[in-house]
């Protein structure tokens, strides 16, 4: 009975690939072959982004078409990836745009810091944690609902939540 199974289980694995066997998890150093320290010129050009502020050489706002991944670059090199609005894209830890402040919270423990956030009414956060203390990171937003909104990850730039300016 069981070798009948067999070319079933087979045909099956054949026609995974690899792109969609796992797709590429956010981390404090990119997400999938979008890399903080990259190029901006590359990124542009591999991630068909497109520049949204440029108030000086130093530092660029970049997004995506669809304008649920926005990339700052800093001095010519990528410096932070966010993902806007897409519950899709995990980070390393499972988390996602939607996910509830306490699974952040227990998710990463007291090697979170917690700040108020700027721009939403209370008790919304900034939830960051560094791999590399100022060097690389993830800061999660949450908005009033105690809900992710967005997820920054890269070097110090994702405290820059005024883009920049």
């Amino acid at each position: 009975m069981a070798w009948r199974l067999l070319p079933l289980a087979l045909f099956a694995s054949l026609s995974l690939t690899p792109a969609a066997a796992k797709a590429p998890v956010l981390t404090a150093d990119g997400w999938g072959a979008l890399r903080v320290g990259m190029p901006e010129a590359e990124a542009v050009r591999r991630f068909h982004l497109r520049t949204e502020q440029a108030d000086d050489e130093e530092c660029h706002v970049l997004f995506s078409q669809n304008e649920h991944l926005m990339v700052m670059t800093s001095d010519g090199k990528v410096g932070s990836i966010t993902i806007l609005g897409r519950p899709d894209v995990l980070t390393d830890r499972g988390l996602h745009v939607g996910s509830r402040e306490a699974d952040v919270r227990r998710a990463y423990g007291e090697a979170l810091t917690i700040e108020p956030n700027a721009y939403d009414d209370p008790p919304a956060h900034y939830l960051t944690w560094w791999a590399r203390k100022g060097e690389r990171g993830i800061m999660y937003e949450t908005d009033a609902k105690g809900r992710v909104s967005d997820i920054h990850a890269g070097d110090a730039t994702i405290g820059w939540t005024d883009g920049c300016g």
